[in-house]
């Protein structure tokens, strides 16, 4: 009210668009149902008493900043290595074949130094290599570093250095890692992600005006298309706290469930209670063979197989009856007709 944006005796939130930081170029009130400002803060470092406590940011900041001075210090040292730095006598060499650029130079002498010994004429400065620890001690920020955030090796994609490890080592190292991250990822969740999804799903509720429609993936890899409207996205939801964590590990998983199939073969008493083909099937797409329904054998019902006799197209197996006497034969595998 004191700045004539409106007649409201009652706090309201505005938002303003500002170029140059100098000129605002629009003002327009803010009529969100969620009635917060549309930001949210999260804070995992803090101790729950302090405000803007460090962050991540602030606990490698440093360490970069030595690491760049390390690596950018070698390399101002290593160049002026590389340049060519001499100590002239004018008087006894030509001065314009010295500063001619270019590898492979000739350098004339004087005649007044032709008798003289060229080492006091000219002579390379010699430049010692003064940083080349440098790069060890980079070496060094970057594993506290490391262990500030949590990113280990396995986390990169990198094999750990001192030998072969085993698959169960590296599991675990990653594991352990994993969960360190996760737990400050919860505390992100809780304190920002929450808020956010719940902002968004409101603003949606509030300001969406036409339907669209979003594509869903089953679990046959079928899509199927779903018809979203402003009417049906309505009402109060539950934003349950996510710690971002990835699936078990398939290779494991898949290990274990090896066993227990293995077991199922040879226990009969198993093999009455579960469906072995059910269970094989869910073994062999949990190990990658998405399509591993498609090579199961369609069975025929008997009336099926009888015509299918008669036309000639199923032959009997020798040794192998079905119900009511019939061949086991499937309608997948015709007969092989010989020409007379």
């Amino acid at each position: 009210r004191e700045h004539g944006l409106s007649e409201s005796d009652r706090i309201e939130k505005w938002s303003f668009i500002v170029l140059n930081k100098a000129q605002i170029v629009q003002a327009e009130r803010l009529l969100d149902d969620h009635g917060e400002h549309p930001v949210v803060v999260a804070e995992p470092y803090g101790s729950g008493y302090d405000f803007g406590s460090a962050g991540m940011a602030d606990f490698i900041g440093p360490l970069q900043d030595a690491m760049s001075w390390f690596l950018n210090s070698h390399m101002e040292n290593v160049r002026s290595s590389i340049n060519n730095q001499f100590i002239v006598d004018p008087f006894a060499v030509e001065m314009k074949d010295v500063n001619r650029p270019g590898p492979g130079k000739t350098i004339r002498l004087k005649r007044s130094a032709l008798n003289r010994d060229v080492g006091s004429a000219i002579k390379q400065l010699e430049v010692k290599d003064i940083t080349r620890g440098h790069m060890s001690d980079m070496n060094t920020f970057f594993e506290v570093g490391q262990r500030v955030s949590a990113v280990s090796e396995n986390l990169l994609g990198l094999q750990e250095s001192g030998g072969r490890k085993t698959a169960t080592e590296v599991r675990t190292a990653g594991a352990s890692a994993a969960s360190r991250l996760a737990a400050l990822t919860r505390v992100v969740s809780a304190q920002g992600m929450t808020s956010l999804s719940s902002q968004m799903a409101l603003n949606s509720m509030q300001w969406m005006t036409q339907d669209f429609h979003v594509r869903v993936t089953g679990s046959d890899g079928q899509i199927y298309p779903l018809q979203i409207n402003p009417d049906g996205f309505a009402g109060d939801f539950y934003y349950p706290i996510n710690d971002g964590s990835l699936p078990l590990d398939k290779v494991a998983l898949f290990d274990v469930w090896k066993e227990i199939i293995g077991v199922a073969f040879q226990d009969p008493e198993i093999r009455q209670t579960y469906s072995i083909p059910k269970l094989f099937e869910f073994v062999a797409e949990l190990g990658g063979a998405k399509n591993i329904r498609s090579f199961r054998i369609q069975q025929g019902s008997e009336e099926q197989i009888r015509q299918q006799q008669q036309a000639g197209n199923l032959a009997p197996i020798p040794g192998a009856t079905g119900p009511s006497g019939l061949t086991n034969a499937t309608l997948s595998q015709p007969r092989q007709r010989l020409a007379a």
